[in-house]
């Protein structure tokens, strides 16, 4: 566990009072390191509490109340280390747990907040039958999503940066997870209404931890000055860019985490070719300053491009299908799970013209480029075939395991898989709806994968594009979903 510092009393027994109590750091340290790791470099093995997560733990929890902050470089381990106090304080047996105390999860959308909750399950899933409705009251809906010990009233929840649902809150513990992140409008009344709700508990804290902010006057950039405790991991704009002891500043789990190597020089390589991945690599793995503007897109374009490579098309793939209506584009991608590999194409009819649909979408040249590169094909006269498209990936990449499709065109799919010479008795598959339910929970999973690197897109203007033209609709709860048209800026590409 390491030699107490000298300015930390010892135990002196018993549960903690209130959130934490100085002489019992050392307790909350060893209990971190009794949780078993779920998924990642160390996957079943106990947490291992890092020197600078040691550091930050003593600095945040040394006295019972206030407020800290703590920004890193993605890919360190932040969120493991947060989703641990979490669990240090919902489980019954944590050094944290108090009675009637609650952990509140807070990100830019409920998606974000809930990737702490997600890893709360995991870590005290192997501790505890969650589903056991005698001991846990357990909610985990599209935009609900709570752990509650019955006994003691003890919870975990998380919120979507909505200042709207907060008021109110009592909670001991606020995570504010990547704040840099949040949209303007709002920030500022969320970090108001959440240090409210602190004054109505004793002994509660504020955490907030993620990369930094562009200025200075970002409340983040604020707290980094002014909090009762702020740790910050980054480098400095003259030091050298792409010499090893520069990332190590910005990188504290370097020597820890060979898949934060493995993802942070691959990047490098990438971003000494291209200044359009160099500006996302100083943000984000350097920690130099993320914009503070929120955009309601899936991936900025030079984060995109940052997770490009060049993974091999090889093991059983899913393919899932997005069919247009009328003249609508009519797209394929498959996914090779065992690599990590995606790739696409699209499709429209052949009337109107490329060049014509062009000039109505206002995206000049686009459409013939990326027939010409192969992106793009041509099936049908005024209606996408699909029987065809489905040929087409056949013809690319093999006959998938698995389907996914649209639930209001599942049964036109069918037929097409038959004409296409794709059985579709032999094929798995899976109906998704563009909702409130499938649509937060998908596009969610999507970015977390992609982030984490599980999946590989090949360098692909079409990609890009679709990128740059996807929207979310964020709802008042913080609860997202693809946006169709024109809804949230997303362009129309009706035919």
């Amino acid at each position: 566990m390491g030699t107490p510092d000298a300015n930390v009393p010892g135990d002196q027994g018993g549960r903690i009072v209130g959130l934490a109590s100085v002489a019992n750091i050392n307790r909350l340290i060893a209990y971190l390191e009794t949780l078993e790791l779920v998924g990642g470099d160390h996957d079943g093995k106990p947490m291992v509490v890092l020197p600078w997560e040691r550091r930050f733990i003593r600095g945040a929890f040394r006295t019972p109340d206030g407020d800290a902050a703590l920004s890193i470089a993605h890919g360190n381990g932040k969120t493991q280390l947060v989703s641990a106090l979490a669990c240090a304080s919902v489980d019954p047996a944590g050094p944290l747990h108090v009675r009637g105390g609650e952990v509140l999860c807070v990100g830019a959308a409920f998606a974000q907040g809930k990737l702490i909750y997600d890893d709360v399950l995991k870590l005290l899933g192997q501790r505890y039958d969650l589903n056991d409705r005698k001991v846990w009251r357990k909610q985990d809906s599209a935009n609900n999503a709570t752990l509650e010990h019955r006994e003691t009233y003890a919870k975990v929840s998380c919120v979507g940066g909505d200042p709207a649902l907060v008021h109110g809150s009592r909670a001991r513990l606020l995570l504010l997870d990547e704040p840099a992140q949040w949209k303007p409008a709002k920030a500022e009344r969320m970090v108001a209404a959440l240090e409210h709700g602190l004054g109505k508990s004793a002994g509660s804290k504020l955490v907030a931890l993620g990369t930094r902010p562009v200025g200075d006057g970002h409340f983040f950039a604020k707290m980094l000055k002014t909090a009762d405790y702020a740790q910050s991991h980054q480098t400095g704009a003259d030091d050298p860019l792409f010499q090893l002891r520069t990332i190590r500043k910005a990188n504290p789990s370097w020597d820890h985490l060979p898949s934060l190597r493995s993802k942070v020089m691959r990047l490098m390589a990438l971003a000494k070719l291209d200044e359009t991945k160099e500006a996302s690599f100083r943000a984000l793995r350097l920690n130099q300053g993320t914009a503070d503007t929120y955009e309601a897109v899936m991936f900025d374009l030079a984060t995109w491009r940052g997770v490009e490579g060049e993974a091999e098309r090889v093991g059983p793939y899913v393919l899932a299908v997005d069919t247009g209506t009328n003249a609508a584009m009519t797209a394929c991608a498959a996914y090779f799970a065992a690599t990590g590999a995606l790739a696409v194409f699209a499709v429209f009819p052949s009337v109107p013209s490329l060049g014509e649909r062009g000039r109505r979408d206002q995206v000049a040249g686009l459409y013939s480029d990326l027939a010409e590169a192969g992106e793009l094909m041509q099936f049908g006269n005024r209606t996408s075939d699909l029987a065809e498209t489905l040929r087409e990936a056949r013809r690319r990449w093999g006959v998938p395991s698995a389907v996914v499709v649209d639930a209001w065109r599942k049964a036109e799919l069918l037929d097409a898989l038959d004409a296409s010479g794709i059985p579709s008795r032999g094929v798995r598959f899976a109906v998704r709806r563009n909702g409130p339910h499938d649509g937060t929970q998908d596009w969610r999973a999507f970015q977390r994968a992609v982030l984490e690197g599980r999946v590989t897109p090949r360098e692909s203007r079409l990609l890009r594009w679709a990128m740059a033209e996807s929207r979310l609709k964020t709802d008042d709860a913080g609860n997202a979903k693809m946006a169709k048209e024109a809804e949230a800026g997303r362009r129309s590409m009706r035919g």
